[in-house]
């Protein structure tokens, strides 16, 4: 699945290349609408207070390069709670920003932790 990026690329490069030939300005409009759309809807990093109080899905990316989805439950001592697809885990507030952070999207390529 292409990422917020790439989709972002593909929409411009649509309107660079069919803008001159169309006719009625509120095709290309729409295409404007929706990468800006996609812009405002970036990703970003929650702190540790808004974990608690996002509503939906979160992001979840780790230093060692792996990725998951979780949905927050709850704060049980010293971890977070999330409820995966496929599990629960539990991770280490201590750990938050050094080991693992969580997203209110899939973070773009600038914004994942070097490589």
């Amino acid at each position: 699945m292409p990422d917020r990026e790439e989709i972002i690329k593909g929409a411009r490069q649509f309107i660079a290349d069919f803008k001159p030939f169309c006719g009625n300005k509120s095709d290309w409009q729409r295409v404007d609408d929706a990468i800006a759309l996609l812009k405002a809807q970036e990703p970003r990093m929650l702190t540790m207070n808004e974990i608690p109080e996002h509503d939906g899905a979160v992001f979840i990316e780790y230093k060692n390069g792996d990725e998951d989805w979780g949905i927050y439950v709850y704060e049980d001592g010293p971890f977070f709670k999330f409820n995966m697809l496929t599990a629960g885990v539990m991770l280490p507030l201590e750990d938050y920003g050094v080991e693992w952070r969580a997203w209110t999207g899939r973070p773009t390529a600038e914004q994942r932790w070097p490589e």
